[in-house]
């Protein structure tokens, strides 16, 4: 289980992120895949694994439809 990060950490970290834009086309699944291993580390560190991406996206797929369909 990962321990929760500490706010001197969290700033660490935020202070070392690059931001690039860039087309959706030129995203590759790779960078897909790994930047949802990070949100999912994050989720689980926050909430002693209570929380992860899967379950995120789980209990957010019905939302999902819904806010599709009321366009």
């Amino acid at each position: 289980m990962a321990a929760p990060l500490t706010p001197a950490q969290i700033e660490k970290i935020a202070s070392e992120k690059e931001t690039a834009i860039v087309p959706l086309t030129a995203i590759s699944a790779q960078d897909v895949g790994a930047a949802a291993r990070v949100v999912d580390n994050w989720l689980r560190g926050m909430t002693r694994d209570w929380v992860t991406l899967e379950r995120v996206m789980t209990v957010a797929a019905p939302f999902r439809c819904w806010a599709i369909s009321w366009r």
